[in-house]
Parts: structure tokens; C-alpha cells; sequence
């Protein structure tokens, strides 16, 4: 073989490899924009449409009230309340003062025995962030503030009762009107709001209020 055939030879050799290498570099390329625009469509259709509802639910409540997706995310984004502003209210601070009133006692106690009786948090979670399927997820519909199983409050009840000197039934009769009066303060928001939606939509309330509550998911049973 000549040197010039040789030269030609290794040119033509370095050419395939070239090419191999560039279309590779384009395979995992096509790979990589693949892969991104799985992700992107998968998070666009997660089907989240605000808090409470998602997508399933919202064309479960559509359909029974024979308006539009649209036109139900509509109703139900104006009838969301405003959030409020100013500094975040102490939550933990409420419930203690609401405990204390039930039971005649000082807020200051009660607070002490809660904060040493905090239940951990799940794992992964953080500040402000909520468990899944847990409550307070806004708006009127599935997932609204009694669609989680109520806490088992067996250890509160019997610390309450050691740390203030009163008896378990007493403490429990107490947690259960504070209780009950956090149902009756969601079922007051829920009415206003499925009257709210209602009539956005030109509806009657009632008919709001029963496709919402049939979309509900079940509440766990354990």
C-alpha cells in the first residue's frame, strides 16, 4: 500500500469515528430532550387545580353540575377567600388558648404540655408544609378540612390530665368541643363558599354543595 493510499485510509477511518462520535452526541441528545419533555408533560398533567381539587375531581363536579372545567375552576378560584395579611397567627397558640378556655385553666400550662406533646413530624417534611391528604387544603370540595382521619388524642389527653390535675373524661369532654367547634367553623366557610360557587355558575347551592361532597374522597377508616 502507498503512503498517499495509507493517508487516505486513516483519513476515511477518522471520518466514521467522527460521525460514530457525533451520533452519539445526537442520540443523547434526543435522549436528554426526551427525557425533559416526559418530565414537563408530567408535570402539567399531575392534574393540580388549586387546593382541594384536582383534575379527576374538578371533571367529576363539572360533569354533575353540566357546566364546563373552566367555568367550575372560575367559580371556585373567586369564591377561594382572600388570604390574609399581616403576621401568620400562631396556631399553636390558639389551640392552647381554646384547650385552656374549655377547661378553666391558663393558657401558659396548657401550652407547656402541648409543646412537649407535639406529635413528630412525618419525614420529609418542613415548615409550613402539610402531610398529604391532610386537612386545611382550601376551598370547598375533596380534601377540604374533614377529609383526614381525626388524630388519636390518647397521649394528649392523658398529659393534659397529669400535668393540670384534672380527670381524662374532663379533658377529653374539652377536646372534644374545641373539636367541634372547628367543624362547625369549616361547615359555616364551606356554606358560604358552595353559595359563593353556586351562584357564579347560576345554580342552586344545594345541587353545588352535593356534587362537592359525592367527589369527596372517603374518609379513612384507621
Amino acid at each position: 500500500m502507498t503512503p498517499r493510499i495509507r493517508k487516505a485510509a486513516a483519513l476515511a477511518s477518522t471520518v466514521v469515528v467522527l460521525g460514530g462520535a457525533g451520533i452519539g452526541v445526537a442520540s443523547a441528545a434526543d435522549t436528554t430532550t426526551s427525557t425533559t419533555s416526559t418530565t414537563s408533560t408530567s408535570k402539567t398533567t399531575r392534574g393540580d387545580r388549586g387546593p382541594g381539587l384536582r383534575t379527576a375531581e374538578l371533571t367529576t363536579i363539572a360533569k354533575a353540575l353540566g357546566v364546563t372545567t373552566a367555568k367550575l375552576q372560575a367559580a371556585t378560584d373567586a369564591a377561594r377567600p382572600a388570604k390574609p395579611t399581616g403576621t401568620r397567627a400562631d396556631r399553636g397558640a390558639d389551640r392552647a388558648a381554646e384547650i385552656a378556655k374549655a377547661l378553666g385553666v391558663e393558657t401558659a400550662k396548657v401550652g407547656t404540655i402541648l409543646e412537649a406533646n407535639r406529635p413528630a413530624k412525618p419525614a420529609g417534611a418542613q415548615d409550613g408544609t402539610r402531610p398529604a391528604g391532610g386537612p386545611g387544603r382550601g376551598g370547598p370540595g375533596p380534601g377540604g378540612p374533614r377529609g383526614g382521619a381525626r388524630p388519636d388524642d390518647t397521649k394528649l389527653i392523658a398529659a393534659l390530665a397529669k400535668g393540670l390535675g384534672i380527670e381524662e373524661a374532663t379533658v377529653k369532654t374539652a377536646l372534644s368541643k374545641v373539636a367541634a367547634a372547628h367543624e362547625a367553623e369549616h361547615a359555616e366557610r364551606d356554606t358560604a363558599r358552595y353559595a359563593a360557587v353556586a351562584k357564579s355558575l347560576g345554580l342552586e347551592a344545594a345541587d353545588v354543595r352535593k356534587a362537592f361532597e359525592d367527589a369527596r374522597p372517603a374518609r379513612p377508616t384507621t
